[in-house]
């Protein structure tokens, strides 16, 4: 049945429906995502940080860079203390000494790695370490802006990683 507006204008279909349908656009591809919009929250929140308790200044992408990467580092470094805690065993449940040292070798690269980014990009930043694999492994030092987010409070710092 038709609507009288529709047989008076002599219409068959309703005036909405009236306009032939378009094909779909074929949808665009993914957009690549780089590296330096891969970052987490934590991250920009360490590069905010950072920023705060330089004396330096500089461009947040910049921090953002080094948040990140001493992130990669406080990664690293709880991995190897998560080792050193579980033992450095060959496999057969013997101890293995040379494990160990690789081990400790990789996790002072890393420290040293650490403290070189604030180094070149902070300086004057301080940075504590911890070595407890269960609790975070690197503090920067907030004497300026007393942040922190551990329950240390602010004589603990900031923990990154």
């Amino acid at each position: 049945m038709t609507h009288p507006a529709q047989r008076i204008a002599g219409l068959s279909a309703p005036p909405y429906a009236r306009k032939e349908a378009k094909p779909m656009a074929k949808p665009a591809k993914p957009i690549q995502v780089p590296r330096a919009m891969s970052f987490s929250r934590g991250d920009a929140e360490t590069a905010l940080v950072l920023l705060e308790e330089s004396d330096a200044g500089g461009r947040f992408i910049d921090a953002l860079d080094v948040a990140h990467a001493l992130a990669i580092c406080a990664r690293n470094i709880k991995r190897e203390c998560e080792a050193a805690c579980n033992g450095f065993s060959d496999g057969r449940g013997n101890w293995s000494e040379a494990l160990e040292q690789e081990s400790a070798k990789r996790e002072e690269r890393a420290k040293a790695r650490a403290l070189a980014l604030l180094d070149q990009n902070f300086p004057g930043i301080s940075l504590s370490m911890g070595g407890d694999p269960r609790g975070s492994c690197f503090y920067i030092k907030t004497p300026k802006s007393g942040k922190h987010n551990t329950w240390g409070g602010a004589e603990s710092g900031w923990s990154v990683g």
